[in-house]
């Protein structure tokens, strides 16, 4: 939880979409899977340095590339996390919608968001 992020939560069901979409992750062991995937993008970064003798400006832009292709796993899981925290939800109780709700407010706040592609949360 950030302060933005309480900032504008309005109610429990929105707070409680939010919690149930951070237990799906660890429902699913996604930090594992996620770590493990680093480590092996982490590798390759390495390996590719090592073999072109990259200067300190190449092993940033490796490090960019290893980034970016990290991402696209990150949204999957997120997609992935916002449906089992729904059904987290529901099953304990609360309105499963609070988390869409919340989205709409992310939206209408327009936070200064960067582009699309560097963010983990999907749209």
């Amino acid at each position: 939880m950030t302060d933005e992020l309480m900032y504008l939560t309005k109610n429990r069901e929105e707070l409680a979409g939010t919690l149930c979409h951070e237990v799906s992750h660890l429902i699913h062991h996604y930090s594992e899977a996620m770590a493990e995937k680093q480590m092996k993008v982490l590798r390759r970064e390495l390996g590719v340095s090592i073999l072109l003798g990259a200067s300190g400006a190449e092993l940033v832009g490796i490090a960019l590339i290893g980034k970016l292709h990290s991402l696209h796993y990150s949204r999957d899981v997120e997609s992935r996390a916002d449906l089992t925290g729904a059904d987290v939800c529901a099953a304990a109780g609360h309105n499963p919608w609070g988390l869409v709700w919340l989205f709409g407010a992310f939206r209408q706040a327009n936070l200064g968001e960067g582009p699309e592609f560097l963010s983990d949360q999907p749209r």
